[in-house]
């Protein structure tokens, strides 16, 4: 994927974009060149690691574990940025995760993304008009530009 493809996913109205992708490294690979190339804030997590972001030495942030944690450094942090959530599907059967991701979406003020990446995404009901989803369409990108 190029990162064009990638600038016009993030032009997008929605603060939430959820990609389905049975390789998320690869997503990933294409936030490391769009941060290398554009400088924008991209931060990531996952739930070995914790939260950490990108070109300053990988540096984990602290008490950044757990997804609450990460949810209140999110609407605490007031930078334009990108936060991916990588492997992150599994965090949303618990209502508070999912009710806190559900108002950020909502918030048609705020400037940061939340891009959630992961290998199965089944978005409940209460995202629908509030996220963009990616799946096969992205996926088709993908091959094409490989």
């Amino acid at each position: 994927m190029r990162c064009s493809t990638l600038e016009k996913l993030l032009q997008t109205q929605f603060n939430l974009i959820a990609i389905e992708n049975k390789q998320p490294s690869v997503i990933l690979d294409t936030f490391r060149q769009y941060n290398s190339l554009t400088g924008t804030p991209v931060y990531i997590w996952n739930k070995e690691s914790g939260l950490y972001r990108l070109n300053m030495s990988n540096v984990k942030l602290p008490q950044s574990k757990t997804i609450q944690q990460v949810i209140n450094y999110f609407l605490k942090h007031k930078q334009n940025s990108l936060f991916i959530f990588s492997g992150f599907s599994e965090q949303l059967n618990n209502s508070f995760v999912e009710n806190s991701i559900v108002d950020i979406a909502k918030d048609k003020k705020n400037t940061k993304k939340i891009i959630i990446v992961d290998t199965k995404l089944d978005l409940s009901e209460k995202f629908k008009g509030h996220a963009l989803e990616t799946k096969k369409l992205f996926q088709m990108k993908l091959q094409r530009a490989a």
